[in-house]
This record gives structure tokens, C-alpha cells and sequence, in this order.
């Protein structure tokens, strides 16, 4: 090849460096176009491999298994829009689902936030519709009020409590013997207020009054101006005034006046 060069250089114009001078061109483009296709390979592969990518699949299925770890396996979930896949030039992202217990049931959105040296670049709301169920005392037959509620009069199984709170949910230990406050249906599911309290508080009795606002508790005496169970809100009276207070009875018959 340098000797090719080398008469090329040396201006020859006999037919033999002609046809030398013809395929030293081919063999230059040839060379040419070779190296802008390596080129074109190696910035391709460049890119690909710095991006990062999560498919549809990947990130519904991480969604699924995030809320049931919050919520319990005994969840039903379900993915109301499709997750577009969700491509990153950069390489090294890490991708989180957000969310927790009080959030996650019913019609509610689960999070998917994408993060690159630990800042935040992309944030997702997934609509998703969260069913939680859990094995609870149930009526066998209707439960009229004022019946007192024997052991055969309830069974266990398992029901869909997306629209009760925890507080709601009783063993059997907490409802036999207890009278029924409200009519139970057959097959429904029999919760706290379903159920009379024994009284801790009668009308007339003198009380403990304590007002909470944020981080101050104000304690005073009164008088209760109704009876009252556990849970109950009921109307209370300070000590020599006449104004009428509601607040809510203690388990030790403190009657606690909430204000924000």
C-alpha cells in the first residue's frame, strides 16, 4: 500500500498507475464507510447501555406486591389504568412504590418514584382499587336489638373490611353476652357499634374532664349529663358553669374533649 501511495505521489501517468490509483480510491472508501459504520455501532451500543429501562409488566407486578406487603397477603389488588413501560437515558436508576396502610385500601393511587444518585427524577400515581379482607365474627341469623348474643349466634369467616377501620373489628371474646345496640342482618359482619357497652358513666355522675388541643391537656372537674360506655360521646358540664360540653367516654370513665 505505501508503495501505491508512493507512485500516486510521484504523479505517474501511465496506465498501470491509473488502475493502481482507481483501487487505492475503492479500498479508501471502503475503509471510510467501515469506519463510519463501527462508528454508528459503537455509538448505538453507548447508548443503550446507559439507559435504563422498567417494563409494564415489571413495574404492575412491583406495585401488586408492595401494597399486599403493606396491607396483607389477604389483599385483593387491582390495577385500574396500565402502566406505560418508563425509559431513562441515564443508567443506575432506582425505582420505589409509596404508600402505607391508612392510604392503601379502597379507590386510592400507589406511588412508583424513580431516583438516580438518590434525587428524585420521576414521579407515578397508579389508580388502583384495593380490596381488604379478613376473617371475622359474623351473624348467623338476624340479631334484633336488645338480644343478647350467645355463642351460636355467630360464626367466622372471612369478608371484605375495606370500609372499616381497625378499631371497629371485635374477637368473639368481646361480643358474647353483650347486647345488640343495632338489628344485625344474617351473614353480616358484627363490629363495635353493633354492640352495647356496659355503662361506665351515669347521668348525674361527677366526672373527669380533660380538653386535649395539640400538646396541652387541660384537666378539670364536672358533671355527666348522660349516660355513657366506652366510646361514647356524650354532654358534659364543668363544675360551676352551665355550659354543655360533648366529649368522649374513657375506658376509665374520663370524658375527653378533643379541639383542634
Amino acid at each position: 500500500m505505501n508503495f501505491i501511495f508512493k507512485n500516486i505521489n510521484s504523479d505517474c501517468h501511465t496506465e498501470h498507475c491509473r488502475s493502481v490509483n482507481m483501487k487505492c480510491k475503492r479500498l479508501s472508501s471502503t475503509k471510510l464507510r467501515l469506519t463510519f459504520l463501527l462508528f454508528l455501532l459503537f455509538s448505538f451500543c453507548s447508548i443503550a447501555i446507559s439507559k435504563s429501562t422498567f417494563s409494564s409488566e415489571r413495574l404492575k407486578q412491583a406495585c401488586i406486591d408492595y401494597a399486599q406487603s403493606i396491607v396483607g397477603n389477604n389483599a385483593e389488588v387491582n390495577l385500574i389504568e396500565k402502566i406505560e413501560a418508563q425509559a431513562f437515558e441515564e443508567s443506575g436508576i432506582t425505582a420505589i412504590c409509596t404508600g402505607d396502610e391508612k392510604s392503601l385500601h379502597g379507590n386510592c393511587f400507589i406511588g412508583i418514584e424513580f431516583y438516580r444518585n438518590g434525587f428524585l427524577i420521576r414521579r407515578l400515581q397508579i389508580p388502583a382499587r384495593i380490596k381488604i379482607f379478613m376473617e371475622v365474627p359474623v351473624a348467623v341469623k338476624t340479631l334484633f336489638r336488645g338480644a343478647v348474643i350467645q355463642g351460636d349466634d355467630i360464626k367466622i369467616e372471612k369478608k371484605d373490611i375495606t370500609n372499616y377501620r381497625a378499631s371497629d373489628i371485635l374477637n368473639p371474646e368481646e361480643i358474647i353476652g353483650k347486647k345488640v345496640r343495632n338489628n344485625i342482618p344474617a351473614n353480616g359482619i358484627v363490629v363495635r357499634l353493633s354492640i352495647e357497652n356496659e355503662k361506665v358513666i351515669n347521668r348525674g355522675d361527677k366526672v373527669k374532664i380533660v380538653v386535649v388541643s395539640g400538646a396541652i391537656k387541660i384537666t378539670a372537674a364536672g358533671e355527666a349529663l348522660q349516660d355513657g360506655a366506652t366510646g361514647d360521646l356524650i354532654l358534659v358540664k364543668r363544675e360551676g358553669t352551665r355550659t354543655k360540653l360533648q366529649g368522649k367516654v374513657a375506658a376509665d370513665g374520663t370524658v375527653i374533649i378533643a379541639q383542634n
